[in-house]
């Protein structure tokens, strides 16, 4: 008896599970080698596509959503931490990139390496549920599935969350049978956190995320003890909350709110929901897509969660209003999610075939049928038909609820793509249970499953060509392009691309606006207005190109036109806080005082916390005498924007006229930190550390502002004045001769230098001295004292008494005038020392 009982019990050990098919015994033993080699398999296809699709154009110049996500990701590695773009996107794959960039050094082979090697798991762990699901023959033909995939192969080759959206689709499903099987708290935590990684990967998770608690807590309670069931829960809560509550909480630190899902949902929805979805699911990058974008603020709506809110409301108002039309909109969507073709957004795979091989292979379509999603979709359906029962739970949520999910906002193959794991192993149990009706000749459940499947092609191949299917993908990839030379100064290349752009579609108002723009840094003004008329005339109420048509008017002094365009994009866009800003600049060139500061005011008002909607406000304001107010408009520049030198210079300045020369140097001195290639501010630093006494310092800064600008004769002349208190009469000389070569017809400058020349032994040059102070004399029509007293001692010095002690006479007349007792005296003394016959000299 004790013999037959182990026997017994050793036999039920070695038993298959319940829901898997008995096979080999040494699989059983060794599945995690079937796995290394499906991961290593999957691997080397991965790595084999971005070997040769490495001459791909966007291989290292991402476009669209993966520059976007590439330009945060290394914002994050740089070290600046969590801004309000992060909330706007789902959280987690651009913080995971960034986190690769920081351990990598910034590099996009490592990223989409990393993200190969991810693949490859998803691989494996395709093997393991299929294997868990229905045993060998499925995990193995599930897994090749998946390895071989091409869509799945380009995605995970982008800099996008598709490839992470699908491993967590199929670790999900995996760890809801684990938590389910071991009913543990470690289990419980494991799934909490994945599921909150999932849902900040890709929202669409959430409704099978809960849909899979319902379903373990109902499993669990009826195969263990409530307080069992309640703690493994309370675990796997605890777990979600761990991954996402501090996310939460960065949200609210960086936008205001307490949140986990993105910002962004409000404009997907709607995308995807309302009366003219064709519209809205192609809107491209450019003005179209700022248009979308700016749509809530046009009614008020400023904020993301206030642009959230405004798009949710137009969802929620199409549905209740036109219910047949947004149901209608629900069943296309459906169409376009079993349509066998990959939908493009942004970026068609199908285009990227020409620099792949392998993915020519492995992603193609012939007419209207796609492969593999045209395959697989059948194949799933029949071993979701011939397993009906035993197919596991959270394998069929996932199948149902995903896709709803995706449905309910819009369809494109990138959203599409993270369903094909769990697919692979509905359509690797489809292949076995085709082959186990052939062999047992079940003819009548062959037929029915067949003729599902026909009807699934059918379906796929019927449904379409969308709107989305009929755009021109090749020129967006080149206006793609375009930007991103734009944004790493190839300008040469980005006006190659936007004409490429323009060659494939002339009617896109936003090639010509590019190629504008690019012109117009270029320095090609003529060639850049007629690019933006061009635009203009494509799209009259493109107010972008209004506002920067009136930027390089109002840059060549066309004010009255830059005027007329400014006001016109505000017209279209009453919010554009920027047209405002400017347009006040141009109203104050056209000393439109009142008008422009009104402008500027308003400005303000709309966008508060724009740096340079204060700074001209207070430009304004220095003008109208408001100096006060001004500094106030300045100091909240400042703030806003700690680096704005303009903002530190010009409040310096209002501080240094009313002689608060701390802090007007410590705001020149910042300035100067920031950018130290302002000759203009080391001049204003320089009259600082002048007027407090310090004068080998302040000689340091007017040569640094000579270096920066040698044409800035006030700082040659202010230069003369220090050295000449340091006693560096020929320097000083030198200095002065600069200026009034610079400025010939200044007469400090020229009265300067003659003083010198009548005073100074060392230097003399009396006849020089006194051409000089004649020209001196005659631009201020012998009304300055200083200029008298000059010419006086130049005269003087070339031995003409009589007609210097005339002019200092009357240099004396003057200041008793003008109430100048202070000088009287010295005047005197010269008087009386020409009229001894002697010149005056300084004395060193």
């Amino acid at each position: 008896m004790t013999v037959k009982r182990a026997r017994v019990r050793n036999a039920t050990k070695a038993a298959p599970p319940a829901n898997e098919a008995p096979s080999n015994p040494s699989r059983r033993r060794r599945p995690w080698r079937a796995a290394v080699v499906m991961f290593l398999l999957a691997l080397a296809v991965r790595l084999a596509y971005l070997y040769e699709s490495a001459e791909n154009p966007t291989f290292e110049s991402p476009v669209v959503d993966a520059y976007t996500y590439d330009r945060m990701a290394r914002d994050l590695a740089a070290g600046q931490g969590f801004d309000d773009r992060f909330f706007w996107q789902p959280f987690l794959y651009p913080t995971f990139l960034g986190t690769v960039y920081a351990v990598t050094g910034g590099s996009m082979v490592w990223a989409k390496i990393v993200q190969a090697v991810i693949g490859a798991i998803t691989c494996a762990l395709t093997f393991r549920l299929g294997r868990k699901a229905f045993g060998w023959p499925v995990g193995v033909i599930a897994a090749v599935a998946v390895a071989f995939y091409g869509p799945l192969i380009f995605f995970e080759g982008e800099l996008v969350a598709a490839g992470l959206a699908a491993f967590w689709s199929v670790a999900m499903v995996l760890l809801f049978l684990r938590t389910a099987e071991r009913k543990t708290l470690p289990a419980g935590l494991v799934l909490g956190l994945a599921a909150a990684a999932a849902v900040l990967t890709r929202p669409t998770f959430l409704p099978f995320v809960a849909a899979g608690a319902i379903w373990l807590a109902l499993v669990m309670i009826r195969n263990a003890d409530r307080r069992r069931t309640a703690a493994v829960l309370l675990a796997g809560a605890g777990g979600f909350a761990v991954g996402s509550v501090p996310v939460a909480l960065l949200d609210r630190q960086a936008t205001g709110k307490f949140a986990v899902l993105p910002a962004s949902g409000g404009i997907n929805l709607y995308i995807g929901n309302n009366p003219d979805v064709c519209r809205t699911l192609n809107v491209r990058p450019g003005q179209s897509w700022d248009d979308l974008v700016g749509l809530p603020a046009r009614h008020g709506a400023v904020g993301l969660w206030e642009e959230q809110r405004f798009f949710n409301r137009q969802v929620l108002d199409f549905a209740t209003e036109q219910p047949a039309a947004f149901l209608s909109g629900l069943w296309e969507k459906g169409l376009r999610f079993v349509t066998s073709r990959e939908l493009p957004r942004n970026v068609d795979m199908y285009l990227y075939r020409r620099w792949s091989a392998l993915l020519s292979g492995l992603a193609w379509k012939v007419g209207e049928f796609g492969f593999p999603f045209g395959l697989l979709l059948p194949m799933a359906a029949i071993g979701a038909a011939l397993y009906g029962r035993r197919i596991p739970g959270p394998v069929v949520l996932f199948v149902v609820l995903y896709p709803l999910a995706v449905v309910a906002v819009f369809v494109t193959a990138r959203y599409r793509v993270p369903v094909v794991p769990v697919l692979a192993v509905l359509a690797g149990a489809g292949v076995v249970g085709l082959v186990e009706a052939i062999q047992r000749r079940r003819i009548r459940r062959l037929m029915a499953v067949v003729g599902l499947a026909l009807v699934i092609v059918v379906a796929g191949v019927a449904a379409g060509p969308f709107c989305e299917e009929r755009l021109d993908y090749e020129a967006e990839l080149h206006f793609a392009l375009a930007h991103h030379a734009v944004d790493r100064d190839q300008l040469d290349l980005a006006v190659e691309e936007f004409a490429r752009t323009a060659e494939l579609r002339p009617d896109l108002p936003d090639a010509y606006f590019g190629r504008a723009f690019v012109l117009a840094r270029q320095g090609k003004t003529a060639e850049a207005i007629a690019d933006y008329r061009v635009a203009l005339e494509l799209k009259p109420d493109y107010s972008e190109a209004h506002f920067n048509l009136g930027l390089v008017q109002a840059e060549l002094g066309e004010f009255e036109a830059a005027r007329e365009h400014y006001e016109e994009a505000l017209r279209l866009v009453p919010s554009h806080h920027r047209a405002r800003v400017n347009l006040a600049v141009v109203l104050g060139r056209l000393g439109l005082i009142t008008d422009a500061l009104e402008q500027a005011k308003r400005a303000v008002q709309i966008k508060g916390d724009y740096p340079e909607a204060h700074l001209h406000l207070g430009h304004l304001l220095v003008e109208t005498g408001e100096v006060d107010e001004a500094a106030g408009h300045y100091r909240e520049a400042l703030r806003l924007c700690p680096d704005n030198t303009e903002a530190a210079s010009r409040l310096g300045l209002l501080l240094y006229k009313q002689q608060q020369y701390d802090q007007a140097a410590e705001l020149f001195g910042r300035s100067l930190e920031i950018d130290p290639n302002q000759p203009e501010v080391h001049a204003l630093l320089a009259d600082v550390l002048a007027v407090r006494g310090q004068p080998e310092a302040a000689a340091e800064h007017y040569r640094l502002a000579i270096e920066g600008n040698p044409e800035l004769a006030s700082a040659h002349y202010r230069l003369g004045q220090v050295l000449e208190r340091l006693g560096q009469m020929n320097a000083a000389a030198t200095a002065y001769r600069q200026a009034v070569a610079l400025k010939p017809d200044q007469p400090e400058m020229l009265n300067a230098l003659a003083w010198l020349l009548a005073t100074v032994p060392a230097i003399s040059a009396p006849a020089e001295a006194v051409d000089l102070a004649r020209k001196a004399h005659a631009l201020t029509d012998g009304s300055d004292p200083a200029v008298l007293d000059t010419l006086a001692a130049a005269l003087a010095a070339a031995g003409q008494f009589d007609e210097a002690r005339e002019l200092v006479s009357r240099a004396i007349v003057l200041c008793r005038q003008k109430g100048r007792q202070e000088v009287l005296g010295e005047l005197q003394g010269r008087l009386d020392l020409y009229t001894a016959g002697q010149p005056y000299v300084q004395q060193p």
